[in-house]
């Protein structure tokens, strides 16, 4: 039988799973994949019907709130997000008032005015409930535990950039991640 995906043939259809390939249920990976998408798109759909402003946003606004004055660099390299994509949630919460440039020894820093810290203010409880909701599948001492797993899966991003960087052919400037002092606390 041959495949007619188009109105012409085609290559036959592989129909049984493969014998070499990956279990998604031992694949660490996966849902890890599954649970940050689902975190950012739900999370974006509540702040873009609520306020007009999507994840990329809230993580700049939260992030500012940890680490005022930071630079562009510095917020992508805290929030692990591309700088172009930094620097338009970073023109889209100037244009609304909320985040400031200021230049500052040499450096062009950004801050939260009052606007901004109102608004992270109205979005920071959406954001915990919805961390609350997800945890509590987990018993509290599972919580505390997954928490230090994902920071400790953290530490080894830089070994694993190493490894992307040779299997790619190269070094590319790709997202740093930085726990700050506050976060460990």
């Amino acid at each position: 039988m041959t495949a007619d995906t188009d109105g012409g043939d085609g290559p036959e259809p592989i129909r049984e799973p493969l014998p070499n390939r990956l279990i998604r249920r031992t694949y660490s990976p996966a849902p890890i994949s599954v649970l940050a998408n689902f975190l950012v798109w739900g999370g974006s759909r509540i702040y873009r019907h609520r306020f007009g402003l999507g994840t990329n946003e809230w993580r700049v606004l939260s992030g500012l709130s940890n680490i005022p004055g930071l630079t562009g660099n510095g917020l992508s390299d805290l929030l692990s997000m591309n700088k172009a994509t930094v620097s338009k949630s970073v023109g889209v919460l100037r244009e609304r008032g909320l985040v400031v440039r200021v230049r500052e020894h040499g450096a062009r820093r950004l801050f939260l005015t009052e606007a901004g810290r109102r608004q992270h203010d109205e979005m920071l409880p959406i954001a915990l409930e919805r961390e609350r909701i997800l945890l509590e599948a987990l018993d509290p001492g599972e919580v505390d535990a997954f928490r230090a797993s994902l920071f400790k899966l953290v530490t080894a991003l830089p070994r694993l950039e190493e490894y992307d960087d040779r299997m790619a052919g190269g070094s590319e400037a790709v997202i740093g991640y930085r726990i700050t002092r506050e976060d460990e606390a």
